[in-house]
């Protein structure tokens, strides 16, 4: 038997902040900016983000770079990250201390 994944659109989220109640979700967006991504999520927490928007997602800047984005050459944490139309990611919450001190906090796995 299927499970369904419970999908919600980020215009909906109360203050269009991701919390914890949405670990596991999709979560849709057309609005550049939302959802907006704290810097507390718990770890183990995922979901997944689509951009199905004509415009490109950018997400809120974070004051410490904390996102690493995964296929990329860089391994230097980011303060956001950007889908195209039509590119989604997993967002996924971990604490690791890298060894240049570097504190990451989301991994960000973008598809094509």
């Amino acid at each position: 038997m299927s499970t369904l994944t419970p999908t919600i659109s980020a215009e909906t989220l109360p203050g269009h902040n991701l919390t914890s109640a949405q670990n596991g979700m999709v979560i849709t967006t057309e609005w550049s900016g939302q959802p907006i991504i704290p810097v507390n999520l718990p770890d183990g927490f995922y979901c997944t983000i689509i951009n199905y928007s004509l415009y490109p997602y950018n997400s809120n800047v974070l004051s410490t770079p904390l996102f690493i984005l995964t296929g990329t050459a860089s391994s230097s944490p980011a303060a956001s990250f950007s889908l195209q139309p039509g590119q989604i990611c997993v967002l996924t919450a971990a604490s690791v201390l890298t060894a240049g001190g570097n504190n990451i906090r989301y991994f960000v796995a973008k598809g094509s």
